[in-house]
């Protein structure tokens, strides 16, 4: 048995289109394994691939920075507004640390108030001042020189009888 062996031949057709120029090795690729020319139909699908993968690389640069020029121009515009709605909730807010002050100090006294008597009895106080007017009106009435009762006054009245 030998120990080198003789190189196959499909190995050389590369070797042999490489050395040709940077067209003849897509051109290789395309060829048979015994090193023959491309015919014209096999080097137009290599330079239709070769510019297929061209625009592809170009479209795949150019979509990245294309996408890049819109978030741009997206922060852009946005920024300027977003600066000012901040400049306007920091005036605001020595206004609304006042409001939530107030507001804590109101909800402390409302539920102070249902531990106040006079409150938890207000009704009862209103309907008792009521009754007391009443009964002052009626006795005013009565103790009036030369007036005469309600009473009398609607029963002599000629729209009264109907």
């Amino acid at each position: 048995m030998s120990a080198t062996r003789p190189a196959p031949a499909a190995a050389a057709a590369p070797a042999t289109s490489a050395s040709t120029g940077g067209g003849a090795v897509l051109a290789g690729l395309f060829s048979g394994a015994r090193g023959e020319q491309p015919d014209a139909d096999v080097a137009a699908r290599a330079r239709k691939s070769a510019a297929s993968l061209s625009s592809a690389i170009v479209h795949l640069a150019n979509d990245t920075s294309l996408g890049l020029y819109r978030i741009q121009e997206h922060v852009h515009k946005k920024v300027p507004q977003l600066v000012d709605d901040r400049q306007a909730l920091l005036q605001m807010r020595p206004n609304l640390d006042i409001a939530a002050s107030d507001a804590a100090e109101i909800q402390e006294l409302l539920r102070g108030m249902d531990r106040i008597d006079s409150f938890a009895r207000c009704l009862e106080y209103i309907n008792q001042i009521a009754a007391l007017q009443q009964s002052q009106r009626q006795q005013q009435q009565q103790h009036v020189p030369g007036r005469a009762p309600a009473s009398a006054w609607l029963g002599s009245h000629p729209g009264a009888s109907r």
